[in-house]
Order: C-alpha cells, then structure tokens, then sequence
C-alpha cells in the first residue's frame, strides 16, 4: 500500500509485489488544506487574525514553522498548531483505510 497525501485528498494506491491493484485503490477525502485549515482556526482563536492558507503553507514549507504574525512569531510546530492538525488528518485517513478495509475484505 502506499498512502500519497496531496492538498485536498489523499490517494492509497494498493500493489501486489509490483503490480498496481486498482481497482482496490481508493482516495480519502483528506488532505493538506485540512492540516493548513485547523493552523488558521487555531491562530484566529489565539491571536483573533485569520492567515491565507498559502501564508501558513510557506512557513510550513520554507521557513521551519516559523509563522510571522506582524512582529510575533508564532512556531506552527507547537502543539496546539501542526502536531494536532496533522494528527487529526492522520486519524481521519486511518480510519478511512481502516474501514475501506474492513468493507472490502480483500
């Protein structure tokens, strides 16, 4: 199985040795954006501002978490922002997997 986690959706491509299996793959509707989405809420409900999604994509991304808010920093890497947004969308995807599974029985 590999599990590819794109913006909006994440696709779980299942293979038998090397041989793609489609029509056991399937997409969760879960994606980046989703993590990006709870950051946003979590800094609107700390600091009462609401960043882009593509500002907290880029401190993400380029700047090691390091999220600037005016003259504040505010470290994404912090509990309360990425790790329990990236959780939350890992649980999400789990438990798709984890059901898609089970229905199918493959």
């Amino acid at each position: 199985m590999v599990v590819d986690c794109g913006t909006q959706t994440t696709n779980v491509g299942v293979f038998e040795g090397l041989r793609f299996v489609g029509p056991q793959s399937f997409t969760v509707q879960a994606g980046m954006s989703d993590v990006w989405e709870y950051i946003q809420g979590a800094i609107n409900r700390d600091f009462g501002r609401k960043p882009a999604l593509d500002d907290i994509d880029r401190a993400l991304r380029d700047n090691a978490g390091k999220y600037m808010l005016g003259a504040r920093t505010i470290d994404l890497n912090e509990p309360e922002y990425a790790p329990t947004a990236v959780q939350q969308m890992a649980q999400t995807i789990i438990a798709e997997i984890q059901t898609t599974w089970k229905v199918a029985r493959w």
